[in-house]
């Protein structure tokens, strides 16, 4: 949803760097489909999410690093309007949230996770 705000509320994104626009398409609509899988109890949903969490957050902190910068803008612009942009600092204040959900389905399906009396088993 984060994400979809982003592609359709930000006109700079698409006039700036569109790649970086396709690759939130990409991003978005894997969050989404993970994020279902999860709720579905799909197997082996939860470590995907995790690792998909984990790669959009690195990546989105690649750009506020200035890894990937838009053709003629200098990184410290190109930070300084990635923190400014709400929808941005969401959807990077999500991508931890949805690796621990990943996580905790796993911990729920792990054999160690499940108790019976008290006792791991």
């Amino acid at each position: 949803m984060v994400g979809a705000w982003i592609l359709t509320d930000d006109a700079w994104l698409w006039a700036a760097a569109p790649a970086h626009a396709y690759g939130l398409i990409a991003f978005a609509a894997l969050d989404l489909a993970f994020v279902a899988a999860l709720w579905l109890g799909v197997r082996y949903s939860g470590p995907i999410a995790i690792v998909l969490a984990v790669v959009q957050f690195v990546a989105m902190t690649g750009d506020l690093a200035g890894l990937s910068l838009p053709a003629g803008v200098s990184a410290s612009f190109f930070r300084s309007y990635l923190l400014n942009d709400s929808p941005f600092v969401v959807l990077l204040s999500i991508q931890p949230v949805i690796a621990g959900l990943g996580f905790l389905d796993r911990m729920q399906k792990s054999p160690r996770g499940n108790q019976k009396n008290g006792s791991v088993t």
